[in-house]
Formats: C-alpha cells, structure tokens, sequence
C-alpha cells in the first residue's frame, strides 16, 4: 500500500481524489494554493471543483474513472475560496492503493481499497510573475544599455567637436576682452590693479598713458606712481598695512598716496579701491587694488577761481566799508616805500635791516587788515630774505631791490583796481568829500546865470554831473552777447563811435535804459543765424554799431544817435499784413512810412510769442523816452542790407539847463 504521506514534504500542491472528485487528501503546498486547511478540505467531503474553481474544467474532471494512466500537463486559470487568481499547470494519474497479496503483513481477508487519482498542480503564476519581472528588469537594462550608448555617442561627437568648441570659446573671450578694453579706454580717468607684491596687471586703462605719463604694464606700482626712495619706503610699509588688512580698506586707503607728481602741472588725484576674494570661508581676502587716477586741474582751477572771487569779493567790502582807513594806510604805505626804497639803493643797506624789515613787517600787517592781494606775499618774500641777512646768509643785492619792486607793484596794482572799482578820484593824493548830485546842479545852473559863472558851470557839468556816453552803452555788450547765445547766433564786439561826447546821467539815463528794447529787436529780428549770413556772403557774426554826433538842424545843436545793423532789414510787407489784420489803411503809404509804424504799441511781426518780442511792447517806449525828452525817433531798413534806428535830441545848454531844472 501506497503511504501518502510522501507527498506532505513536496513543494508542489498534490490532491487524492476519487472518482467522484471527493478530496481523499491534499499536502499542505495545495491547501495553501486552495487558501483552506488541510482538515477543513478533509472533513468537508469537498469536491476537488469545489475547493478550486477553474475558470475551464480540466477535460477529465467527469470522466476520472476512465484515467488509466498519467495525463499530460494542462494549463489551466483558477481562482481559490479566497478569490485569489493564479494559473497552473495539472496533471492527474491513477493511484495504486492497493496493498501486495504476497506481503504477510496484509491479511487474506481484506477487502480492495476503491480507486484513487493523483494530481499534480504546478503553480506557474510566480514563474510568469518571475518572468515579467525579469523581462521588465531586462526591458530597462536594455533602455539604459541605449542611453548609454547614445551618451558614449554623445560623447564621442563633443570629442570631435571640442577644439571648435574651444576655438569659439576663445574667440568669444578675445571679444569680450577686446570691449573690455574698449570700455575702460574710454574712460578720462587712469585705471590699474596692483597685487601685494606690487605688480600693475595687465587691465589697464589708456588714459594711464596721459594722467600718469606712462604705461603701467608689468611694471611696480611705485614706479609708475615715480616715488623717491624715501617714498617708496612709507608706500610699501602702507601696502604691507593694506593687504594684510589690519585696518579697514577705507579706513587705511586714505594713507596712500592722494596725487601724481605731473610733469606738466596737471593735478592728479588718487583714489584707490578694492577686489576681494570672496573663496575664504572666514572673511573676505583682499585679492588686489584698483587705482583710479583722475585729472582734477580743472575743478582745481575752479576752485582757485571761487577762491579768487571771494578775495575780490571781499576786496569790493573792504573797500566799500573801509575807504578812508584804507586810503590813509596807502598813504603811508607810499611813504614806507619811499624809504625802503632809498635805503635799498643805498651803499649802506646792510647798515639797516632792521629799518627795512620794520618797515615791511609794517606793509605787511595793513595788507592782511584790509585784503590787500598779492602784497601780504611779496612782503613776506622780502622778508624772508632780511631774515637770511641777519642770519649770515646774505642775500644778493639784486634780490632785495627787486623783492621791494614787487611790493611797490603790488601796491600800484591795488590802487588801479580800487579805483576801476570806486571811481578814478579814489584814494587820490589831494581828498575829496561828498557833495549830493542835486547841489551839484543847483550850483552849475546859478553860475550859468552870472556871465562871469559860465566857465564854471560847464566846468562843473563836465567833471562832476556829465557822464561819458561811452559809460552808459558799455552794459549793452554784454546784453548782445547773451541775446545772441540764447539764438545761436553770433555777434561782433559792439562799435562806438560816440566821438568823447558826455550827458547828463540823470536826464538821459531812462532813455538809454530803453534801449535795450532796440537791441533785443536787432537780435530777434534783425541779425541772421550764422548760416543763413555765410549763404549770403556775408560773415557769420553779425555787426552791430552805435555813431553819436552833434549836428545843427534848423540852427540849433542836436544830439543825434544812430544804433544799426547789417542784418535781414524789415519786410514792409509783413509790416503791412499786420496792419491790415489791425484794421489800419497803409495804401496811401510808402514802404519806409509804413515801418515806422514798428513805433505804435501793440504791433509785431512775430507771429508766435518768445522770450525776446513778440507782445508788440518795446520800440513804442524808446519812443516814449524819446518824445518826452523832445526829441524825435525813426528807422530806416533795406531788406539784406540792415536797419538803422536815428534817434534826435535836444543838445544846446540852454536845453541842458531846462532839462535839468525840470
């Protein structure tokens, strides 16, 4: 007999049916596949469909008593009690129970044991789960097995590829490095790096070659900086500082070298700033410095000039404040020189130093109370050589007499500029006092009475109340030359021809102050734009020019001036349009009748408003002026040749004297 118990070890599910498909007994591989107990399948009686469900029953299941030998392996799908899915392979035999009649441990008397099937089940759901994995793993060692070899593909084209792509990098780079140049040369300012050790790198700018006269190329900082040796002992000592960075950069920065010793007197300004190396994971290391030399002399001058100013400034105070203090100290500054002057060119100067260096120490002291420029300088100059007298060092005779000529200049040179200042009587040898201009003429008008007086009154006009016509047009040059820039235009230097005439200030001075209408016309309208003069041969600055005469018309002396220039001249035409747009009849009119209309308020070529005309508002109040003082104003013009303003006034000194009592 047939011991089951054999199959209990197999890995393999294993069933014992019987010919109704009754589970006689099954291993645990097979409870496991079925997902039941072994006694639970054993003491149900269970039916082999009934434990597990074929999705398609296996061909035998009803026919199994027919099964005389083993079947081949079917495969076949199923699920268990649990609802598990798997497939498995199956094969069924008959199972010999029955025991040998010839053993004698079976007894004659026992009765046949029924038949019995064996059948195999062999799971191959892990086998195919096995299977795709492995076909899977397969699948992805084959993709990265293409990936590498489109990498190695990749990489065999960079390979080739490489030099071009160097070659293009270095190219790229040699541009950039090529603006880079560009840039800094560009730039006004000197610019170098220098390491610790002293060295200018290659990145320079070219402005080097002209604020610090030289190519910093692979040359030492001191060298270019052209430092004495003493100097280039403190700069190394302060590079040792920087570098080593035991101050702050900025902190120490300002113990450099602040400027450049130019050759050419140009001021060079240092300035010095720093590169980092920002790889150190405590601080910050300073890699090199750069250098930024700037050309100042221009802001310098400047500055002297805001300085010079202020000197004047305070110049124009003094004298202003202090006239009679200031006058008595040249007084006695004249007197200073006179003396030092004759002891200087005397044989026995060195006899007295002490008198010299008093008298100068003296001019010294006034120069600085009353800003005196320029003198405090040279006495101290003449000074400094009487000091090297006294100290057995004497100086060359011919030093001190010109020291004592330039302080004798210093003082002449003060003098004319007070006077251009206060009036050519300033600080005069012979004093002056203070009259009121109204006595003035109250006198000048009482001696014209007195036939004796005569001389005097026109004496007194003459000196005192009369004032150069010269002098009250001056301001004008200035007017033109700033009218004319804010057009781009250009002038000549203003022409007067006023022949030494004078007027009474006080009786002309509103008229003259009008005529600021009559030159802000010339340049408006009258003067053409550089260009347009060439075009028409003529130069590319304007002329302007004022004639002033005395002239018997109808015998009586009159005083005529004429203002002209040789601009565009005035369209009648226009003059004319812009009448008629005013309801005014100019048809019985000629041209240079209907220009003189220039004169009537409210009218103006202009047809648009600008700084300069345009209101109609200006030649009618020159014209005003010129009617109150009895006078009279017209204007004749030529189209491309100019315009000429002709101004006639009253001249006779018995006009003068009625004018001036009214």
């Amino acid at each position: 007999m047939t011991n089951l118990e054999i199959f209990d070890s197999l890995q393999e599910a294993v069933f014992v049916i019987d010919a109704t498909t009754q589970v006689l007994y099954c291993n645990e591989a097979a409870a496991l596949l079925a997902n039941l107990p072994v006694r639970r399948i054993l003491r149900s009686q269970a039916r082999l469909e009934d434990v597990i469900f074929f999705d398609k029953p296996p061909t035998w299941i009803s026919t199994v008593d027919q099964i005389k030998q083993s079947t081949t392996y079917q495969e076949l799908s199923f699920t268990n009690i649990s609802g598990a899915a798997g497939r498995v392979q199956i094969s069924i035999q008959p199972l010999d129970l029955t025991p040998s009649m010839d053993s004698p441990m079976v007894p004659s008397t026992t009765p046949p044991v029924p038949p019995r099937w064996l059948i195999y089940f062999r799971d191959i759901s892990l086998e195919e789960t096995l299977q795709k994995k492995y076909r899977d793993e397969l699948e992805q060692k084959e993709g990265f097995i293409f990936e590498l070899q489109r990498a190695q593909q990749k990489l065999v084209n960079y390979s080739k590829n490489l030099e071009s792509m160097v070659q293009e990098r270095t190219h790229e780079i040699k541009e950039l490095n090529v603006q880079m140049k560009a840039l800094l040369d560009s730039l006004s300012e000197g610019f170098l790096i220098f390491n610790e050790a002293g060295d200018c790198l290659s990145v320079f700018s070219q402005a080097c070659l002209n604020t610090l006269e030289k190519s910093p190329l692979y040359q030492k900082i001191w060298d270019v900086l052209a430092l004495t040796p003493d100097e280039t002992i403190l700069f190394k000592k302060w590079q040792v500082a920087l570098f080593g960075q035991m101050l702050p950069f900025e902190d120490l920065k300002q113990l450099g070298p602040s400027n450049y010793k130019h050759s050419k007197g140009r001021t060079i300004a240092l300035d010095y700033f720093p590169l980092m190396n920002s790889t150190s994971f405590v601080n910050d290391k300073l890699n090199a410095v750069v250098m930024v030399a700037t050309d100042i002399s221009e802001l310098v001058e400047a500055q002297k000039l805001v300085e010079k100013e202020k000197v004047s400034a305070q110049l124009i105070l003094s004298l202003v404040q202090k006239q009679a203090e200031i006058g008595r100290f040249l007084t006695e500054a004249q007197k200073l020189l006179k003396s030092i002057h004759q002891v200087a060119s005397s044989e026995k100067w060195m006899e007295n130093q002490e008198a010299l260096l008093r008298w100068i120490h003296t001019l010294k002291g006034g120069s600085g109370s009353f800003t005196i420029p320029d003198l405090g300088q040279q006495c101290h100059h003449a000074e400094t050589l009487l000091v090297q007298l006294k100290s057995n060092s004497p100086p060359q005779h011919e030093s001190l007499a010109l020291a004592t000529n330039l302080i004798q200049e210093s003082v002449d040179n003060f003098v004319k500029e007070a006077r251009q200042i206060l009036g050519p009587r300033a600080f005069s040898s012979e004093p002056y006092v203070s009259v009121k201009m109204s006595d003035l003429q109250h006198w000048a008008v009482q001696f014209s009475l007195w036939s004796k007086g005569v001389a005097t009154s026109d004496y007194i006009n003459r000196t005192y109340i009369y004032a150069p016509l010269e002098s009250l047009l001056a301001p004008y040059q200035h007017l033109l030359e700033k009218l004319a820039e804010s057009q781009q235009k250009q002038i000549a230097p203003l022409e007067q021809q006023t022949h030494g005439l004078a007027v009474a200030e006080d009786v002309y001075s509103s008229l003259f102050a009008s005529f600021v209408h009559i030159f802000r016309n010339l340049i408006d309208h009258g003067i053409e734009s550089p260009d347009e003069r060439v075009l028409k041969g003529k130069p590319a600055a304007g002329r302007v020019e004022i004639k002033a005469t005395l002239e018997a018309v109808d015998g009586v002396e009159r005083l005529v001036l004429c203002l002209s220039d040789d601009g565009r001249g005035i369209d009648a035409k226009k003059i004319r349009n812009k009448l008629k747009s005013m309801n005014i009849d100019t048809s019985l009119e000629e041209d240079q009748q209907v220009i003189q209309h220039v004169f009537d308020a409210q009218v103006s070529t202009r047809e648009e408003l600008t700084e300069l005309s345009g209101r109609g508002v200006g030649l009618d109040a020159v014209k005003f002026e010129v009617t109150r003082l009895g006078g009279r104003i017209w204007m004749t013009s030529h189209l491309g040749l100019g315009t000429h303003f002709w101004i006639e006034l009253p001249w006779s000194g018995q006009s003068h004297r009625t004018l001036i009592a009214a």
